[in-house]
């Protein structure tokens, strides 16, 4: 079992904010006490119920705390104030689960950055502006293949058969 590294219901508003937060100092070394932060080895990342509304720098910020960023494979950061992704999860491409729910994400341009997740199966959206729009669970799942589950919810063979009709349909409209 991977480690988790939890910094959920901190009230954390800048990434930035981690190395503080993150309350480890090296052992001992000969005697003389450190008080450079080691970096943690963990694949979870609980980044959940604060008020971050920007993961610009996750990439950067991942690097100084963690010892082995990419590797992760798992991030929660529901319940933040998110807008946008931008490309900060871009560079994690061993992400299986991404919980981005109850943020206020409300564009699918907002999505397209994570197209380079294929190891992605499970992502939350439920509770952002973007999960009211008709076609959202449809938009998922051709622009993300390899999910399984959607909010919680297993994608079926006949939601992928819809999926690839609504695709072929908007594709037509484009063309007009």
């Amino acid at each position: 079992m991977s480690a988790v590294l939890d910094f959920s219901f901190l009230s954390i508003v800048e990434l930035e904010e981690l190395s503080s937060k993150l309350e480890i100092v090296k052992p001992a070394k000969d005697g003389v006490e450190s008080d450079q932060p080691r970096r943690v080895r963990a694949q979870c990342l609980r980044l959940c119920n604060n008020s971050i509304e920007s993961i610009d720098t996750l990439p950067e910020v991942a690097n100084a705390i963690l010892k082995q960023p990419l590797s992760l494979r798992w991030i929660d950061l529901s319940f933040n104030e998110m807008t946008g992704l931008g490309e900060a999860l871009s560079p994690f491409t061993e992400i299986n689960v991404l919980y981005l729910h109850a943020n206020k994400i409300s564009s699918f341009k907002e999505l397209k950055c994570l197209s380079g997740l294929t190891k992605l199966r499970s992502i939350t959206l439920h509770g952002n502006p973007i999960a009211e729009k008709k076609s959202y669970r449809l938009y998922l799942i051709i622009n993300l293949p390899a999910l399984n589950q959607i909010d919680f919810s297993p994608i079926t063979r006949q939601d992928r058969e819809t999926a690839k009709t609504w695709a072929a349909a908007n594709r037509r409209k484009e063309m007009a």
